[in-house]
Formats: C-alpha cells, sequence, structure tokens
C-alpha cells in the first residue's frame, strides 16, 4: 500500500495496522514514517503540522487504511 493511501494515528483506531516506529524520515513538508508490526512493515506519510504526531522511534503508532484510497479485498472478493 502506497504510503499516502495511510493515516497516521497515534492512538488505536478500527481497521489499524499496529507497528513500533523504526525510522522517521524528513521530506520537507512531511515526514515518513515507518512502523514494524507483527502484519509487517508500513510506511505513512505524516504531515509536519499533524496534532497527533508522536512519531520518535520506539513509539507505537498506528496506520490506518483511508477508504477513500483503498479497496479492501478478503478471499479474492472485494469486501465493501
Amino acid at each position: 500500500m502506497r504510503p499516502e493511501y495511510l493515516a497516521y494515528a497515534a492512538a488505536p483506531a478500527k481497521g489499524a495496522l499496529s507497528g513500533d516506529v523504526t525510522v522517521v524520515e524528513n521530506l520537507a513538508s512531511a515526514q515518513l514514517v515507518t512502523l514494524e508490526g507483527e502484519s509487517g512493515t508500513a510506511q505513512v506519510v505524516v504531515a509536519e503540522d499533524a496534532e497527533d504526531a508522536e512519531d520518535a522511534p520506539g513509539t507505537t503508532a498506528w496506520a490506518v487504511p483511508r477508504p477513500d484510497r483503498v479497496l479492501p479485498y478478503r478471499e479474492g472478493a472485494l469486501v465493501s
């Protein structure tokens, strides 16, 4: 999933992938945050002015799929 199709959350959210922040890369007007969790690795683009961005390495965070950008499938069928 593309990093810009995920939203960053500092607290658990429905459908979110949890993980520990391992890398924070400065992209000038945003940050690319890498999360490592049981489900694998996820990267999230976080706006510099995001209020809930507690993105220090070692922090637990959540990557929430943006419903306007993701089409979820289960067992080969689109889930609506």
